[in-house]
């Protein structure tokens, strides 16, 4: 058979209805399984994207074709395909929901699909998904772990907790209102976080890197991009290779190191040692007026604002000495350096 649905379904089945989603791509079936306890999610598909999203009344999966090369198939076009070329598989087995589309044979091309599965459940279930040039969406769910990967596409997740780890060889990252541990990279995309809390370990090779309002551990580098900060609160790790760091609203502890571009951090608060370093850039460093910390800085040409006469040194090429007693240490190297207080 090409096409398998497993009697362990408690729901029904619908094959075909009307409805497109974008482009050519075609609802080709619904199965809902009203009663099954669901814990775990599993899902791999060759050329088609995934979405799972939580807070359903009901366990249901939606499956999606399309041609991969974009012409519109009509109904006997695509039953005939998946006949003919594919197994398909959706069912519910001990706890996990299983939905997968795999090929029978690598040497066709002309006739080849995109299947792709929208999946719903109730919201805690843990989550394994991968698909070869898809991308991969997750929305509303709890779950120990979620491990997600696609060689092509975009990452998206939203309101997700737990321990979330996800992978794309060239597509962009998305994240948004999500918590716990989070460890992310793309291979050539841009990196976008914003409302997250917990632990964010975040990569890119070639892209840009946006954080917004976070807090916790922050870990975020690229190799040829730039970095984007504003409200962050705990402990943030930037780095770039090629790029520029601009970071505002910072409350915390700071390393920011740029090979080759122009840092400018903002901080309102600090509390714990900071690094502020460019190779081959200058730096731009507002730090607060009223904080405890001890300053060493030095480059070509450093000039300071709103130190007071007791600082310490102050030479064209440093500045060293405490701000109000001293503290955590302050450390930043660049070509032409400036400091402000505020």
């Amino acid at each position: 058979m090409g096409i398998s649905f497993s009697n362990n379904r408690s729901g029904n089945i619908v094959i075909f209805s009307n409805v497109r989603r974008s482009g050519a791509e075609v609802l080709y079936s619904t199965e809902t399984f009203a009663k099954k306890p669901i814990e775990h999610v599993v899902s791999n598909t060759s050329g088609g994207s995934i979405t799972v999203t939580g807070g359903s009344a009901e366990h249901k999966v939606e499956v999606y074709v399309s041609s991969n090369n974009g012409s519109t198939l009509s109904k006997e076009q695509i039953q005939a395909r998946l006949k003919e070329h594919y197994e398909l598989e959706v069912e519910v087995e001990d706890g996990t929901l299983a939905a997968s589309a795999r090929r029978k044979s690598a040497h066709f091309s002309c006739r080849k699909l995109n299947i792709s599965f929208s999946i719903y459940v109730a919201g805690k279930v843990s989550t394994h998904l991968r698909t070869v040039g898809g991308d991969i969406t997750l929305r509303n769910l709890t779950g120990n772990l979620h491990d997600f990967k696609t060689s092509g596409g975009d990452l998206t997740i939203a309101r997700l907790n737990g321990q979330i780890r996800g992978m794309t060889s060239g597509g962009d990252i998305h994240i948004s209102n999500s918590k716990d541990d989070i460890d992310m990279s793309t291979s050539g995309g841009n990196v976008n976080a914003s409302d997250c809390s917990g632990r964010l370990h975040l990569r890119t090779s070639g892209g840009d890197v946006e954080l917004d309002h976070l807090e916790g551990t922050i870990d975020a580098r690229t190799s040829g991009g730039d970095v984007r900060a504003d409200t962050i609160n705990g402990s943030l790790a930037v780095s770039t290779s090629g790029g520029d760091l601009n970071l505002k609203r910072i409350s915390g502890s700071l390393d920011a190191r740029a090979s080759g571009g122009d840092i400018s951090v903002s901080m309102t608060e600090i509390n714990g040692d900071t690094k502020v370093s460019s190779s081959c850039g200058d730096v731009s460093l507002r730090l607060p007026s009223d904080g405890n910390y001890y300053l060493n800085a030095f480059g070509m040409d450093v000039t300071t604002s709103g130190l007071d006469r007791n600082f310490g040194m102050i030479s064209e090429t440093a500045a060293r000495g405490k701000v109000n007693g001293g503290g955590a240490s302050v450390t930043v190297k660049g070509d032409d350096v400036h400091i402000k207080l505020v």
